[in-house]
């Protein structure tokens, strides 16, 4: 399991749209072993120092982005 950053904490008490989602997909991704950091002004989630998903909310949709690394 990955620990909560402080910084997205904060990040969490400004979202307007998407509150319940975005929390729900952040401890989907606590609850895994990628390394929590807040990057451009989203939730990133880390794993051997490659950044591996950011997590997202947009007008219409909250997006989980991810890169597949291989």
């Amino acid at each position: 399991m990955s620990k909560p950053d402080p910084r997205v904490d904060a990040f969490l008490r400004h979202v307007k749209l998407w509150p319940d989602e975005t929390a729900l997909l952040r401890a989907v991704m606590l609850a895994t072993d990628l390394v929590e950091d807040y990057k451009w002004g989203q939730p990133c989630y880390v794993f051997n120092g490659r950044n591996v998903a950011l997590i997202g909310g947009f007008k219409d949709s909250l997006r989980l982005s991810y890169r597949d690394w291989e």
